[in-house]
């Protein structure tokens, strides 16, 4: 009965749905507002990459510095110059300069912060250089982080254009200086743009390459006249080659000005500052010793009559009398009596007032985080700190909580460290100038004071030996889980493995020890391939560099690898396996002397190529094999040196006969991939000065394309990593890299080319249809793992073909509900998005008769009562086909069934 009344209803409905459809239906063409998403998502990839190519919260960064007490900073901010600098309404560059521990960096934390923040008329960004981390040295990150706080601060200033300059720019774009520059100097160019203000702190601990790029780039932009507002502040200590950088400014009437902070009139002002700094400080050292005010007078006067004081060496020097907690008039006369005379002075005071038992530990403490190649958790310094000779599996270990080991930290030599986020730094560029020595002492003299005393291979050497410590105990004798999640919690509680197996080589090099008779012999053992303890240490050091983990690899492969080369000689010499020099591993088919070549290891390419063995001699012999040695893509070494540009291997391997003319299966040679990647110098080594050479554009194309095509990750992560080739070039017929990659259905790939900033949403030709996004390919292809990979990456789910079919209307033709289930769950999606007939996906599953799409789509509220263009309804078409289970879930839905609902308006 129910059966009868709703095909009778469908029949009507059908029958008035033909005369109504010749009459004026109105069908929803509602102006999709998917073009302001579209733009808004745009807008937030691209502060999403300048976010990732900035330094991880630089703000905090910025804040490390203390605030500053309430009169000082004011030598500056009421300063003539720094007024003319920012009241001007035309573009100037205002250069600070002050000797160490005269409070810049506190300086720029306070214009940032107060002085010039960002209001109605500005938009101020700032960077703070600093060379202990490599992201916050880097003029690269500097101009990222610049960017990333402009457009987040004025999103009008991305513009149109500068959007397109972001998305065509690939990934050469994130790595330009002069782009990011250019980016810069466009918005600036805005004519709603205001004034714009960077703060750069500390720009004599950028990188040398980098500061020249921007010293020359400010001459540039002051020494021509504009007409939009951008001012530079720059702090800095007064060294001569910054002033010289700027020399072509220094002429009048151009705008640069140099505010000199140890001059002889500005240190007179300082001074003022620092004596309310110390008045604001003895205050509070009297609050807390309780000291009468005639004993906090004559502390005050006694600091305030030493010559040539800084923040720094007051903040040390009260920090020492503060130590003193039984400390009286007496004690206070006897103090200021010994006051140190200079920073380094101080410096000395503080380790020298170390008791006898504290010093070698103190030491040790210092030199682990000068060596340290990135900071170290307390709870990492407190096995580094405490492990012993004896030691030999972390049951022996018993860790201090956090808070009890920064106190004891602190007990050491505590002034010279500092922690943050539970990391542990040193307090000031100052006190590494004063610890380390870079030449070796001189034997004779002895011990040495504190000054100069960390010579920095000692400090490497002991960092060396407690990773070597660490990988020797007995817990990595155990194989490790197999998975890579049970692994990661592995390294996770396993204290220092981490750094030790990311780090340990570097140190053994850094320390001079592959000479060392017992270095050798352990660094061997540590590297035999066969061992548990080889594979795990390992196994964790590849998970850092994010490729696929090489399985084969002998303990001659991983001594070449690192650049271990006295070790390398001896495991020969020793082992007599001369047959492992031409084993390759089993996943890139690379063999010794391709890694060494590819990592810049010259001592082991050079015994790598020579040695042999012949009737107990050492001798050239079987060169040749070791040179055309072919990995699986058929690379030679020579490949390898010149993809990362090592031109001395280069040089070494040519004497030896490495051929330049081998082909690779991308068909790249030496000499082409030295052109594509513009590298001028490799390219002379290698070409033939008569042969002809396709222009680095051409050449740069076509190995592209290839590399792609031939699913070859190495050589595309080559091409497009030296920032020099655009990985949305199009080929002949208008394709570009990613359209190939999702044919292939390689994810990795794709992926790279993401990373790389491939245009997400460029549609190409292809196949059935004219015009296909990316999105729409791979829901084609039915690739569920590359739809889940696009959207995760934010492609549009709206973004439509030539027929104006969405991904999601190509999921439900092609009856692929875990896909369509992926784009619904897509907050932005439009579910209703009609084609250019006006058919809604719901619709298309109705007229399929295809049950279980009808429901998922209702499911995520798709809108039963929207017709096409010939006034078709999901329920008509249910109705027409019989299907009383879609026109059930149709009703059950609030389908209409009245017809004249049938076209209502999406």
């Amino acid at each position: 009965m129910a059966n009868s009344y709703l095909n009778g209803a469908s029949s009507m409905i059908v029958s008035q749905g033909h005369l109504e459809n010749r009459g004026n239906i109105t069908v929803n063409h509602t102006t999709n507002t998917t073009g302001a998403l579209s733009r808004k998502g745009r807008e937030a990839k691209v502060l999403e990459r300048l976010a990732n190519h900035s330094p991880e919260a630089y703000w905090d960064r910025k804040d490390i510095n203390p605030d500053r007490i309430e009169g000082t900073c004011d030598w500056f901010t009421s300063h003539r110059l720094f007024r003319e600098w920012r009241d001007s309404n035309s573009s100037r560059m205002l250069w600070v300069s002050a000797d160490p521990g005269c409070g810049k960096s506190v300086l720029a934390r306070y214009l940032a912060d107060n002085i010039l923040r960002t209001d109605t008329t500005r938009t101020t960004c700032y960077f703070f250089f600093k060379d202990d981390f490599i992201d916050q040295k880097s003029i690269i990150s500097a101009l990222c982080c610049i960017l990333h706080q402009l457009f987040m601060q004025r999103r009008d200033l991305l513009t149109e254009t500068i959007l397109e300059q972001f998305e065509g720019g690939g990934a050469s774009f994130l790595s330009s200086f002069s782009q990011l520059w250019n980016t810069i100097i466009e918005a600036a160019r805005d004519s709603n743009s205001g004034q714009i203000i960077c703060i750069l702190d500390a720009i004599d601990e950028c990188e040398k390459d980098g500061r020249g790029q921007l010293s020359h780039a400010l001459c540039k932009l002051y020494g021509a006249a504009n007409s939009f507002n951008l001012k530079f502040l720059l702090l800095s200590r007064p060294y001569d080659d910054i002033r010289k950088s700027f020399q072509p400014l220094n002429v009048p009437g151009v705008p640069v000005i140099r505010l000199s902070g140890e001059s002889e009139e500005e240190m007179e002002k300082i001074s003022v500052e620092i004596d309310c700094f110390i008045e604001h400080r003895v205050k509070e050292i009297g609050d807390l010793l309780r000291l009468q005010s005639n004993e906090q007078m004559q502390l005050l006067q006694g600091l305030k009559r030493i010559p040539n004081r800084t923040y720094l060496w007051v903040y040390l020097t009260l920090k020492l009398i503060e130590s003193d907690n039984n400390i009286d008039r007496l004690g206070i006369s006897k103090a200021l009596s010994q006051l140190p005379k200079s920073l380094n002075d101080v410096y000395n005071r503080i380790l020298s007032r170390l008791e006898s038992c504290d010093v070698e530990q103190a030491r040790k403490l210092l030199q682990i985080v000068i060596a340290a190649e990135r900071p170290l958790t307390l709870k990492e310094m407190n096995l580094a700190l405490f492990l012993k000779e004896t030691d030999k599996s972390y049951t022996n270990i018993e860790f201090q909580s956090e808070k009890r080991f920064a106190e004891y930290m602190r007990s050491l030599c505590g002034l010279f460290v500092i922690i943050t986020d539970s990391r542990v730094y040193l307090l000031h560029q100052t006190a590494k100038e004063f610890l380390v020595r870079y030449e070796a002492p001189d034997p004779g003299l002895g011990h040495l004071e504190w000054k100069n005393s960390l010579y920095i291979a000692e400090c490497h050497r002991t960092l060396t030996w407690i990773c070597i410590h660490n990988l020797g105990f007995s817990e990595f004798d155990v194989p490790p889980p197999v998975t890579d999640e049970a692994f990661a919690e592995y390294v996770k509680d396993r204290v220092f493995l981490d750094y030790s197996a990311e780090h340990w080589t570097t140190h053994v090099r850094k320390a001079g020890l592959e000479s060392d008779k017992t270095a050798k012999k352990v660094v061997i053992e540590l590297c035999c391939a066969e061992t548990t303890r080889c594979r795990t240490w390992f196994r964790k050091y590849w998970a850092s560099i994010n490729t696929p983990f090489p399985n084969g690899f002998n303990s001659l492969m991983i001594l070449s690898y690192f650049g271990l080369s006295k070790a390398a000689e001896k495991w020969l010499r020793t082992n007599r396996d001369y047959a492992s020099i031409s084993t390759k591993d089993r996943l890139y088919g690379r063999s010794a002397l391709s890694w060494a070549a590819g990592n810049g290891f010259r001592d082991v390419v050079k015994l790598l190529i020579r040695v042999s063995r012949r009737k107990g001699m050492w001798h050239l012999f079987s060169a040749k094999e070791q040179l055309e040695c072919k990995d699986r893509y058929g690379r030679t070494p020579l490949f390898y040196a010149v993809w990362n540009r090592h031109v001395g291997i280069i040089e070494m391997l040519l004497r030896a006969g490495a051929r330049t003319d081998t082909t690779d299966s991308t068909g790249g040679t030496p000499l082409s991939y030295a052109v594509s990647g513009g590298y001028q110098e490799i390219t002379k080594l290698l070409g033939d000065p008569g042969a002809k050479v396709d222009s680095e554009a051409t050449t740069r194309r076509t190995l592209l394309f290839s590399a792609v095509k031939r699913r070859d990750l190495d050589a595309t992560r080559m091409l497009l990593g030296n920032g020099n080739l655009d990985p949305n070039i199009k080929d002949s017929v208008g394709r570009r890299a990613l359209s190939y990659a999702i044919e292939c259905g390689d994810v990795d790939m794709i992926e790279m080319l993401i990373h790389y900033d491939a245009h997400i949403e460029a549609r190409y030709p292809n196949d059935g249809i004219t015009l296909v996004t990316p999105l729409i390919r791979a829901v084609e292809i039915k690739n569920e793992k590359i739809v889940k990979m696009l959207i995760k990456n934010g492609a549009d789910p709206n973004a439509t073909d030539d027929a104006g079919c969405t991904p999601l209307f190509r999921a439900i033709h092609h009856r692929n509900e875990r896909i369509a289930e992926s784009l619904l769950k897509k907050r932005d999606v439009d579910r209703d998005l009609p084609d250019d007939e006006g058919r809604t996906p719901l619709l298309l599953a109705a007229t399929q008769d295809d049950e279980s799409s009808v429901a998922l789509l209702l499911s995520y509220g798709s809108d039963p009562n929207i017709g096409d263009i010939h006034g078709r309804t999901p329920l008509s078409q249910a109705s027409k086909s019989h299907n009383s289970n879609i026109v059930r879930m149709l009703l059950g839905c609030g389908a209409h069934v009245d017809s004249t609902l049938r076209t209502e308006h999406h």
